[in-house]
């Protein structure tokens, strides 16, 4: 769903001045970050598990879905499908199908095997803003913005019933356990326990003093929980109505609420940044979990309760758990192959004396003392250079080594936001640099030869060098997430007037548990000499 950024940037203040630099504020139940993935290039609004936990689905304001391998962080090619925020994801139970709604008021079932669209439901005349399946998978309840909440048939698609009752856009729809009730939350402040089969009312639940973000039932069907605007979560008797907790700890609204498998845990998430921990039979905070560098929207449990995610609008889908190591497990997407190379980002253990093979490596630091953050640093190999690349917690690249792999000459380049700051030399070869920022590039000299490096926000863009008579001139292709795809060389002979072009082009290894690896094919087919660290 949508959320006001204004007020986001003022919660990440109030955060901020508020005393949060702890990462836990109470780690009774330890949980910790273990993994934070990143694809999407927009707010993620929704993140679903699937019924047998290898995999969660992502829904984002780029108008895309990823599916991600939440064991290794590796992901799938972003699914299109809707032409506008895709406000909410749903994986079916049987795992089969899955299903997500967007802005411009459709809802799109898609066969989880094929990753075709299989329907898209139109019905509603707003946005949709919540969607869930029935417990047997033969139905789907959508919520949307023009204050209805629709029944549809999930295999025909057929539209069964429009439940009116709300006052102002339907936020949040959760099926009961048994799948005899709808329970749906709105703008209205109100939460309506319907019975699905007549269509009916069954009771209205009032306590919140603002929108109503988000609703879900206990796994036991006793209790519904609910979030809102006015910064609380609130347990309720699914049978008569009444307030059993009323939960307190949010700095800002509350965007979602999520139970765990056992019921032992309610996880909420908040314009705060925070997630929360609550036992939801004394309403204590049991841990507040932060990492999120912007309003946290949505959550879900794996089946077997043993991890947590998350999804923000700083773009990223983070996975938490109280487990002390995660082992990662080979876990290939079944019947089907990618439709793009799937990044590996992160690795748990670094190895000092690890050396590369012909490609990218990607680690994770975890810096326990003095304070807990993440810091990237991939390495990266081309025809004569090695470029080391070292990214601050937010992922923003901060520094560049550039090894010469034939005299091991070294540059080092100091960035902020793709901006070029400074550069050094690292050897006697290297004999002056220079900086212009206004062009973004750094100017030096090696072993008497004029070089120029042009960077961008992904590291070095193209490279020249001039020599007596002639020039080098490398240019330089990343993808989406910041890789080398491509490097062409032209080689120009000033005395007889000719130049020469070499492309060499890089791939990488589909859902690699280990190093990424890449291979690189010169246009005549033959393999460059990549010498090893």
């Amino acid at each position: 769903m949508r959320r006001n950024k204004f007020l986001a940037l003022i919660a990440i203040f109030v955060a901020l001045f508020a005393g949060c630099g702890t990462l836990f504020a109470q780690d009774a139940t330890n949980f910790k970050q273990i993994k934070m993935t990143k694809g999407h290039h927009k707010d993620v609004t929704s993140v679903s598990c699937s019924p047998d936990g290898k995999y969660v689905l992502s829904g984002s304001t780029d108008s895309t879905l990823i599916i991600w391998n939440p064991k290794s962080g590796a992901r799938l090619n972003p699914l299109k499908g809707h032409n506008s925020f895709v406000e909410c994801v749903s994986w079916s139970p049987d795992g089969t199908r899955f299903a997500s709604g967007s802005l411009n008021g459709g809802v799109i079932i898609w066969d989880a095997n094929s990753l075709l669209r299989v329907r898209t439901l139109k019905g509603h005349t707003f946005g949709v803003e919540s969607i869930c399946w029935s417990p047997d998978g033969k139905y789907l309840a959508s919520g949307a913005s023009d204050e209805t909440i629709v029944i549809w048939d999930a295999n025909s698609g057929a539209k069964l019933k429009i439940l009116e009752g709300h006052e102002k856009t339907v936020t949040s729809v959760s099926w009961s356990p048994d799948g005899n009730y709808l329970a749906s939350a709105s703008k209205d402040k109100t939460i309506v326990i319907w019975d699905v089969n007549s269509g009916q009312k069954v009771k209205t639940l009032q306590g919140h003093t603002k929108n109503v973000n988000s609703v879900c039932w206990s796994p036991d069907g006793k209790y519904l929980a609910s979030g809102s605007r006015d910064k609380t979560v609130i347990v309720w008797d699914a049978n008569n109505g009444a307030i059993l907790q009323t939960m307190k700890g949010h700095t800002f609204g509350v965007n979602c609420v999520s139970w765990s498998p056992d019921g032992k845990y309610l996880a909420s998430a908040s314009w705060d940044m925070s997630i929360v921990l609550w036992n939801p039979n004394n309403g204590r905070n049991l841990q507040t979990l932060k990492g999120h560098t912007f309003s946290v929207e949505s959550l879900c449990w794996t089946p077997d309760g043993k991890y947590l995610i998350s999804g923000a609008g700083d773009q990223t889908v983070r996975i938490w758990s109280k487990e002390t190591e995660y082992i990662y497990i080979k876990l290939p997407f079944p019947d089907k192959k990618p439709v793009r190379d799937v990044v590996n980002e992160e690795r748990d253990v670094v190895k000092e004396d690890s050396k590369p093979e012909n490609g990218v490596e990607t680690e994770q630091i975890q810096i326990e003392e003095p304070a807990k953050k993440v810091i990237k640093k991939s390495i990266e190999k081309t025809r004569d250079d090695i470029l080391i690349k070292e990214y601050d917690q937010q992922g923003k690249l901060i520094k560049i080594t550039k090894r010469y792999t034939n005299d091991k000459s070294s540059l080092e380049f100091t960035l902020r936001d793709g901006k070029i700051l400074s550069a050094k030399g690292g050897d006697f070869n290297i004999e002056s640099t220079s900086v212009n920022k206004q062009e973004n590039t750094a100017n030096y000299w090696w072993g008497g030869l004029e070089s120029v490096g042009k960077f961008n926000e992904f590291g070095l863009k193209e490279e020249e060098a001039y020599h007596d008579g002639g020039s080098w001139s490398f240019s330089y292709e990343y993808n989406e997430d910041g890789l080398l795809v491509k490097e062409v060389l032209t080689d120009y002979n000033g005395w007889e007037d000719t130049s020469e072009t070499t492309t060499t082009t890089y791939t990488y290894d589909v859902m690699s548990q280990d190093w990424t690896k890449r291979t690189g094919t010169d246009d005549q087919g033959k393999k460059p000499l990549l010498p090893a660290l």
